[in-house]
């Protein structure tokens, strides 16, 4: 599970929670107004449809006089019996608080991660709650006071949203903050341009400017296949969140974040040798590790690096001609090469190139896994999973 989402109606006013969370508090209610309150529950494949009904009808706070004044008291008339002490008491009013300032949005993946600062004047009582609203879509997120953050889910990369904050104390709600705008984007960005992508091309010069420190600690393996598809673990101290990554001139695939731990597949690249690899913030700062990954040559069982410097790899000749078999067809033996035209024998797959990488924990109940496909020659049969 993902998020609680709470309604009541009339006024479709929401609340939600992330599990394992399971309360939340539904503001800006009117007091003596009956409600019928429901919940939803969502995960990666979808919402529930809505629990069993409740009533609820919200009343005003019991009044909390001030200080009361010293009664004044009158001295019976001569053969007159004293008359009961009064008092006036004045009860304190509140009002709702003022609207949140200074609210910030940063995209993550399907995201957006909000923080504010609280309103200049509370009303007379302390603000309890804060709620952020995205729109379109009407994604909400809750959070209780002093707490001036919260994080925006479930919403469309690509997607431009506006987001505003209101405050509730026990006298109602403030008027929404002022809108900012955020565009949530995938994990590993687009193919890079000098126009839309968060990672420049190479004809773009990196602006020392915007360098950031991410507080990187490794990068494992440093080496892999030109294929690419090698399942690279970047850590560090102080990771952005919605990272994006780039080996040379290519954007890496982000296939897991969190916390200290970014895990890419590194893209295709022609040419074996070292390239920099450079880590980018949703807000276009970046830090480069130079040279920090070696692109090899993919590699064939039993004939080692394919070459690389134009020379071609002399074939052992073959110690037996090759025999006519069943129906014609040619039958190779010996430990070298086939003779053009003949049938080569499937290889075991070379096992030493598997990998297995744990993704977990993902909200499903089994982690998922990455691995490096086996290379083989003929046909490779999967025996297992």
């Amino acid at each position: 599970l993902t998020r609680y989402t709470a309604t009541a109606q009339p006024g479709g006013v929401t609340c939600t929670a992330t599990p394992p969370a399971t309360s939340c508090t539904l503001t800006g209610l009117t007091n003596g107004t009956t409600y019928t309150a429901t919940v939803t529950a969502t995960n990666a494949a979808g919402t529930s449809g809505p629990s069993g009904p409740v009533e609820v009808t919200p009343a005003a706070p019991e009044p909390v006089p001030s200080s009361s004044p010293v009664p004044s008291v009158t001295s019976p008339a001569s053969g007159t019996s004293p008359s009961t002490p009064t008092a006036e008491a004045t009860t304190p009013t509140a009002n709702a608080p003022d609207a949140p300032t200074g609210l910030a949005a940063v995209a993550g993946h399907a995201t957006a991660a909000l923080s504010w600062s609280p309103p200049a004047g509370d009303g007379g009582a302390p603000v309890l709650t804060y709620t952020a609203t995205g729109t379109p879509g009407g994604a909400t997120c809750l959070v209780a006071a002093p707490a001036t953050s919260c994080s925006l889910s479930g919403l469309a990369d690509g997607t431009t949203y506006q987001v505003t904050v209101r405050a509730a104390n026990v006298a109602g709600t403030s008027p929404e903050s002022a809108p900012v705008t955020v565009t949530p984007r995938a994990p590993g960005g687009a193919t890079p341009t000098t126009s839309t992508s968060t990672m420049p091309s190479a004809t773009v010069t990196l602006n020392p400017a915007r360098a950031g420190d991410w507080g990187i600690t490794g990068l494992s393996p440093a080496s892999g296949s030109t294929d690419g598809g090698t399942a690279v673990t970047i850590s560090g101290t102080d990771l952005p969140a919605g990272a994006a990554v780039q080996f040379g001139t290519a954007a890496a695939t982000v296939v897991y974040q969190s916390g200290g731990t970014l895990l890419v597949t590194t893209p295709r690249n022609i040419n074996p040798g070292p390239v920099d690899v450079t880590v980018w913030s949703a807000d276009d700062h970046y830090q480069v590790l130079s040279g920090a990954f070696t692109y090899v040559g993919p590699q064939t069982p039993g004939l080692g690096p394919v070459p690389t410097s134009g020379t071609t790899p002399a074939a052992t000749p073959s110690d037996t001609s090759p025999s006519a078999g069943p129906s014609g067809s040619a039958t190779a033996s010996g430990s070298g090469s086939s003779t053009p035209g003949s049938t080569p024998s499937a290889t075991a797959p070379d096992l030493s190139r598997i990998r297995l990488t744990a993704l977990g924990p993902t909200s499903s109940a089994v982690p998922d896994w990455l691995w490096d496909q086996p290379t083989c020659s003929g046909t490779c049969t999967a025996i297992g999973t």
